[in-house]
């Protein structure tokens, strides 16, 4: 799958689609989407971090898998499934984000028209049903320990740009407690898998980690 560039595509795009196209600037704590709202735009992200997830009225905030691994859109599978959809997560700005907006049936007729971005935002769905897939695996056949140990190891290990990872958001994705993940990251802590400081995360011991991802 092509590497992506924003830049490259928005010049691509026809100058008639383009015309509906806004850059906007989103601050930290707004939001670009909000659970439960009417679809009407899709934003392709220039700059900035955001969150993806579903507010629970316990106060917890629950992050879908595949939000995880959304860095280019907001909007556009809903924008795809058509007249009546409605947005499925929210979408909260952490840093200052920087995103052009447009009108869903804008992105639409975007995606039709130019058959490169067709394939790119294809093969993003067909990667994300494949990671969902995967994901729902060890929900129903690994131990929260190994789960932990996974999620860690592919928030972390496989991305070495990050050094830490947030209790918070492995409580969130994996739908747990913080009592539960603190007593299972107590564990890897003395078994010298990993350093917690505070809410923060960091790995260790790489291989001990790793081993921990096969415990039943």
């Amino acid at each position: 799958m092509r590497e992506w560039h924003p830049e490259y595509f928005l010049q691509r795009c026809p100058k008639h689609i383009k015309a509906q196209m806004t850059t906007v600037q989103v601050q930290p704590g707004e939001y670009l989407l909000q659970l439960g709202d009417i679809s009407r735009y899709v934003y392709v992200m220039l700059e900035g971090e955001f969150k993806v997830f579903h507010a629970m009225e316990n106060g917890t905030d629950v992050y879908p898998y595949v939000g995880l691994y959304n860095k280019e859109f907001v909007g556009d599978v809903e924008a795809v499934m058509g007249q009546d959809a409605y947005i499925g997560s929210n979408v909260q700005a952490k840093t200052r984000c920087v995103a052009v907006k447009m009108p869903r049936e804008a992105f639409v007729e975007w995606l039709y028209t130019d058959m490169e971005l067709n394939r790119y935002v294809m093969g993003r769905y067909a990667y994300w049903i494949h990671l969902q897939s995967e994901y729902g695996s060890t929900q129903a056949s690994l131990s929260m320990r190994a789960r932990m140990a996974r999620l860690i190891d592919e928030l972390l290990l496989q991305h070495p740009e990050r050094e830490i990872v947030s209790k918070a958001l492995l409580c969130g994705v994996l739908a747990t407690s913080m009592r539960s993940a603190n007593r299972i990251l107590k564990q890897m802590k003395e078994e010298g898998m990993i350093m917690v400081v505070g809410d923060d995360v960091r790995v260790l011991d790489e291989d001990a980690l790793r081993s921990a991802e096969y415990d039943r």
